[in-house]
């Protein structure tokens, strides 16, 4: 009964304290100016010897047309820390953490915690500048001692004319690595790989991966001369090439328009390639000193090689081989092989094909080296 007893006296002394010290703190609103700006505030305060009252203590202060509201702790009047709220619009508000102690200017004060705009926490969303291009950031950030943002951790950042975009891994305000963008149009758009420890220039941080125009991959797309070798009539020309060609990682391939000619100028191939194989235009061909052949070539018909022109001597038999064609006869594997024989035995062949030298040329074979 006694220890009953003994806790009601400490319930009603505590409770006695407490009434003591809720009457000694002195909460009310009134008007006041804070950091130059008018408005109320509402809170603890001093009376200041029974002439103005000074915020003294937790409070909130709102200015008059609502745009910023201070809470928090205030020391003799000035706002020392807490929440600093600025109300840009009735749709759109910013919340700062508030220190007096991190600088002299209200920028070095405060903090960005919260920035909303038509009910969406765009916090992760603002204004920032990229090696002097102008635009929007999109991720991880931290706040300077100031209200400056500055992008730091995974983001993407946008400019304002849409031109360039960078996706990837930010640090300290710097874009570190990942995906470069650029937009020449709309309808053409490159990406490189982008690196900021491949060097100390833009050209040297990035590498080209994909380069898309009018929607085709024109990644590898390349003009100009570039070493090349060509089998033809079972021979292997080495030379170059002059035209587009693909510049593959591995190598370049001739691919479009453009012109081969052996190292002795005896094959010349001028017209269209594909991944690095002649499909259609003219040859021009020495088959040696005395003899120089002009044929149209298309790999899509049946008979690839047409007789364009044929010198001999100095002279056009261009005619007279036409007819020969149509009146010579020679002989074609049935099964394999590529090339027409005059004798039917030659390179042991089995019951071969008898066929006009016309068609066997329309045919696609070749003359053999061994009987011709």
């Amino acid at each position: 009964m006694k220890k009953v007893i003994r806790i009601v006296e400490l319930l009603a002394c505590l409770s006695f304290f407490a009434l003591i010290a809720l009457g000694s703190a002195s909460t009310e609103t009134f008007d006041y100016s804070c950091e130059g700006i008018d408005g109320e505030y509402s809170g603890a305060y001093d009376d200041n010897e029974g002439e103005e009252k000074i915020p003294n203590g937790r409070g909130t202060f709102t200015a008059n047309d609502g745009s910023v509201v201070m809470t928090g702790n205030f020391v003799e009047g000035e706002f020392r820390n807490g929440k600093y709220t600025e109300y840009r619009s009735e749709n759109e508000y910013l919340v700062f953490d508030y220190d007096v102690e991190w600088g002299k200017t209200l920028s070095e004060r405060r903090k960005l915690a919260k920035h909303k705009k038509n009910g969406e926490d765009i916090t992760h969303i603002f204004a920032y500048t990229f090696i002097g291009i102008k635009g929007e950031y999109d991720g991880e950030f931290y706040t300077k001692v100031g209200e400056e943002r500055i992008p730091d951790g995974e983001g993407t950042f946008t400019s304002n004319d849409g031109k360039v975009v960078l996706e990837g891994d930010f640090a300290e305000g710097e874009f570190y690595s990942g995906k470069y963008t650029e937009y020449r149009s709309e309808s053409e758009y490159l990406i490189y790989d982008y690196n900021v420890e491949w060097g100390n220039t833009l050209s040297k941080r990035r590498v080209l991966e994909k380069h898309i125009k009018d929607g085709e991959d024109v990644t590898y797309d390349r003009y100009g001369t570039i070493p090349h070798s060509i089998t033809f009539n079972e021979r292997e020309y080495n030379g170059s090439y002059q035209g587009e060609y693909k510049a593959y990682p591995s190598q370049d391939v001739p691919d479009g328009t453009g012109t081969f000619t052996s190292e002795n100028a005896d094959l010349v191939m001028e017209g269209v390639y594909k991944t690095g194989s002649f499909q259609k235009g003219t040859i021009t061909y020495w088959e040696n000193s005395s003899n120089k052949y002009i044929y149209d070539y298309d790999n899509t018909r049946y008979n690839k090689f047409e007789l364009i022109t044929h010198i001999k001597d100095g002279v056009d038999v261009t005619e007279q081989d036409i007819q020969q064609q149509n009146t010579i006869y020679v002989y074609i594997p049935q099964n394999g092989g590529t090339k027409f024989h005059t004798n039917s035995g030659c390179s042991g062949m089995k019951n071969p094909i008898r066929v006009t030298l016309q068609q066997a040329i329309d045919a696609g074979y070749t003359a053999c080296e061994k009987c011709n």
